[in-house]
């Protein structure tokens, strides 16, 4: 299990009893962004040089990359992997249900992922 600061208050910054719960490692690391790696690309996108086109890919609950596809927008892309990984947040949420808050779960069925997270 893992100590979580922003699943119950999105975007939040302090460690405080209030606003941290538990969680798997595996579903940890699903709300896990790397801003880095996309540039300035939506969550989720990358550019791909080879074909010119954007690549979007997810984390598929298993500490894999899955690929989703190659768009000819950013926004094309990012949709395709709003759309699995919202699916992947949910039924990591169902599976773990027995070991986690009723807060928590509720905060995993309702995740929604922006372009701008």
């Amino acid at each position: 299990m893992c100590l979580d600061k922003d699943i119950l208050v999105r975007n939040n910054k302090v460690y405080s009893p209030n606003t941290c719960c538990f969680l798997p490692q595996s579903i940890n690391v699903l709300l896990i962004k790397s801003d880095r790696t996309r540039g300035l690309n939506p969550i989720g996108v990358y550019f791909n040089k080879l074909s010119n086109k954007y690549q979007a890919s997810c984390c598929d609950g298993n500490s894999k990359s899955q690929y989703l596809g190659l768009f000819d927008s950013p926004e094309i892309a990012f949709q395709a992997y709003k759309k699995y990984k919202e699916s992947i947040i949910k039924l990591q949420a169902e599976k773990y249900k027995k070991f986690i808050t009723k807060e928590v779960y509720q905060s995993l069925i309702n995740y929604e992922v922006n372009i701008d997270d």
